[in-house]
């Protein structure tokens, strides 16, 4: 493993915010108004946003190394000739504008911690050092190598993407930090409790590895059994077909703006939140178990994913993103002669919801509102 991949030690590595900024084989790696830089497995290419014209391209050896594009510099690492099995690196330089070979002021190992370009700007990962220093991020001039900001994360238990430009930090002091890593702004919420419960300043066991999710209106809270992630995939079918995540006792929301909790939802073991698409107003809970005095039965293959034995009881709970109020159960029926792994969901122009879970529909019309009394 290539040392600069070590630096990723403490982030949640296995989720889609991960894979949507280092695992993917075409990865954005840099861009501004007018241009934006693509790192696929063998190139780099440079392209005018206004035209859509290859500005200039590059072939690189095929490997785990990622590419930082600011507005001077396109650097890369490259295993060093010398010792092409081992962690050495080679960094290298080209010039934004037209992909010439330049000399550059920042050194490799500070290359090796980069986790984003920004602007003209390198964005650093520092790691913790224990009983030393906290974790950190810094903000380094691509072309002077100058620190311009250093932002330490103190009492971090562990770092994940939100998405490609937001970083969060998960504290042991019932808090996470919200970072924007092209503007540096930081917010802090308070997720572990609210009031009086929170100045004792902890964060409970089973949310120390919690995942954080966000729609437009909150951020989610997921205490997430890593151990049960594939499981629960496999349960429902493929990552590219459904996006599941296994919860551990319960789902809290945080309000965006406030930054306090909205709510807290009790889940019960083999329970997953679907929270796609995040501008429905609502979000869904698919819960597994095993009907009553029968073992315990796994899912069968089906075209397109896994289906479920009869043995097997599912239900879909539907959840305000708001106020966290139940709005229906559905239990599914398993009896179809032809099962399908898939859950979707649509609210129609006559406020309308169509569910479709695992080759059942439905559809759930609002009451009428009560006739005015004269």
């Amino acid at each position: 493993m290539m040392a600069g991949i070590r630096i990723f030690s403490s982030f949640s590595t296995t989720f889609e915010p991960w894979k949507q900024v280092f695992g993917r084989e075409l990865r954005i790696c840099g861009g501004h108004d007018r241009w934006i830089c693509l790192q696929s497995l063998s190139q780099i290419e440079m392209i005018d946003l206004l035209t859509g014209r290859n500005l200039w391209s590059l072939q690189i050896p095929s490997g785990p190394h990622n590419v930082f594009a600011t507005e001077s510099c396109v650097f890369l690492n490259l295993p060093s000739p010398q010792s092409p099995d081992s962690d050495s690196q080679a960094a290298t330089c080209f010039n934004r504008i037209d992909g010439t070979p330049q000399k550059s002021a920042i050194p490799v190992a500070l290359l090796q911690q980069t986790i984003r370009a920004s602007g003209d700007e390198l964005v650093i990962w520092g790691e913790a050092s224990p009983g030393v220093s906290p974790a950190s991020l810094k903000w380094v001039n691509s072309v002077t190598g100058e620190v311009r900001l250093k932002v330490e994360l103190t009492d971090m238990v562990n770092c994940q993407f939100l998405d490609a430009r937001t970083l969060v930090c998960v504290t042991s002091k019932g808090t996470f930090e919200v970072i924007d890593l092209l503007t540096a702004a930081k917010q802090v919420l308070q997720f572990a409790a609210d009031g009086a419960e929170a100045e004792r300043g902890t964060t409970p066991a089973h949310l120390a590895k919690a995942l954080i999710m966000a729609d437009a209106a909150n951020y989610y809270v997921l205490p997430f059994p890593e151990q049960q992630a594939a499981q629960m995939q496999w349960i429902a079918g493929t990552p590219s077909d459904l996006q599941l995540y296994p919860l551990t006792k319960e789902l809290r929301a945080v309000d965006r703006v406030t930054g306090k909790i909205r709510w807290v939802r009790d889940a019960e073991e083999g329970t997953a939140a679907w929270l796609e698409p995040t501008e429905n107003p609502i979000l869904l809970l698919v819960s597994f178990s095993t009907r009553r005095g029968k073992a315990k039965a796994l899912p069968f293959p089906v075209m397109g994913g896994f289906g479920f034995s009869n043995d097997r009881h599912t239900t879909i709970t539907a959840l305000s993103r708001i106020t966290g109020t139940k709005l229906f159960d559905y239990n599914v029926s398993m009896s179809s002669r032809f099962p399908v792994s898939g859950l979707e969901f649509k609210i129609t122009p006559q406020q309308h919801l169509d569910l479709q879970a695992f080759g059942n529909r439905v559809r759930f019309v609002p009451e009428p509102a009560p006739a005015a009394v004269p």
